[in-house]
């Protein structure tokens, strides 16, 4: 099945059963634990950017003495071994193993740096770390699941970084 599949299953069992452990999640979508805790992570991460842009679109309609007083941020949760392996295993699961992800981001990197060396060229900063970040990208689409679309984002992400400070004047 592929990821996107997965994910809307993932996310469609998780809205009828708010209270459903990561296993029960996992077992009832017929997939790992830790691919369901990295859906679980991304979903609560955009409800809180989205909670945060509703809040900054709401306080400035109100005035200033309307505002309520901020409440001490609440300090995050323990990271533990368990949650650290959930998201590795998710990752793994989307991207392939670390060992093949960094060759294949070594060699890449290796090639463009040869490559460029060779026809006497040289990059700035933004283009070289650029570059370095595509073949990130690029090595964990070849090794992991092409499907994928936040790699191929964030590689037009890396791509539009370059183009800006190119042009800027």
């Amino acid at each position: 099945m592929k990821t996107k599949m997965i994910k809307d299953l993932v996310l469609s069992y998780m809205k009828k059963h708010p209270n459903a452990s990561l296993a029960e999640t996992a077992q009832a979508c017929n997939t790992s634990t830790a691919y369901v805790s990295v859906v679980k992570k991304k979903q609560r991460e955009q409800a809180e950017v989205a909670a945060y842009w509703e809040k900054l679109n709401d306080s400035s309609a109100e005035k200033p003495a309307e505002k309520e007083a901020e409440k001490p941020a609440e300090k995050p949760a323990p990271v533990t071994q368990e949650t650290v392996d959930a998201i590795l295993d998710g990752r793994n699961g989307i991207y392939g193993s670390y060992a093949n992800v960094a060759r294949t981001s070594q060699m890449l990197k290796h090639f463009f740096r040869s490559t460029l060396a060779g026809n006497g060229l040289s990059l700035r900063e933004e283009q070289a770390e650029s570059l370095d970040m595509i073949a990130n990208k690029l090595s964990r689409i070849l090794n992991g699941d092409p499907h994928y679309v936040d790699s191929w984002t964030d590689i037009a992400g890396y791509a539009t970084l370059v183009t800006r400070a190119l042009t800027k004047t």
